[in-house]
């Protein structure tokens, strides 16, 4: 479900296991924003109570260009890209605080 929809805000949460990379993090991303864009990090359990990082993506917005790129807060900013969000979330079993940003 894509599109302009008034007053109704489609969240779709994907849920990666806490062992993954941040290259897992970009290749999820990549995948699920042609749908809408990237709104939220965070880490929580999945159904079956493991440790996993959550991302939100809103659905009733169209998919953006330009695909947002999660990097260590720790690390410069990239040029000429705008913030999306920002959390703490598993990267190879750590919780990291990490930073999205969408190339302007």
């Amino acid at each position: 479900m894509s599109g302009n929809n008034p007053g109704i805000i489609v969240v779709q949460k994907i849920y990666i296991l806490s062992t993954g990379a941040l290259a897992d993090v970009n290749v999820a991303i990549d995948q699920v924003e042609p749908a809408g864009p990237l709104v939220g990090m965070t880490n929580g359990d999945d159904q079956a109570g493991q440790k996993t990082t959550i991302l939100s993506f809103d659905l009733s917005k169209p998919g953006p260009a330009k695909h947002a790129v999660v990097q260590l807060t720790s690390t410069a900013p990239p040029a000429s890209a705008t913030k999306v969000c920002q959390g703490m979330i598993y990267i190879a079993g750590t919780l990291t605080d990490c930073t999205a940003y969408r190339p302007n």
